[in-house]
Order: C-alpha cells, then structure tokens, then sequence
C-alpha cells in the first residue's frame, strides 16, 4: 500500500490518518486535534512548518 505526505498533512487539524502511517512513527494513535488547529484550516503554503530532523 502506498502512503502519500503532503503539505497538507503538515501542522494537520486530525490526527485520524496517524494510526495507520508508517511515515510517522511518532504519533501511532488518534488524538483530538491539535489546539491551534483553526490556525492552520485555510493556509496552504506549509511547507516551512516541516521539522525535517524530527522534533
């Protein structure tokens, strides 16, 4: 099966997709969603978000 992380998935308001991604061994469970979620709703640009060492 194929995973595919997009810049969507940066900063994400759900973490429903956690549980099953192999791409991100950190979070392996569903949590509420993230408390600046509304924040992050309408940007698109993420890219500068990604922590690419693994915070």
């Amino acid at each position: 099966m194929t995973f595919v992380v997009t810049e969507a998935c940066i900063q994400c308001k759900y973490t429903d997709c956690v549980a099953v991604c192999p791409v991100w061994p950190v979070i392996n469970v569903q949590k509420a969603p993230l408390p600046d979620h509304a924040r992050w709703l309408e940007v698109k640009a993420k890219l500068d978000q990604l922590d690419r060492h693994g915070a």
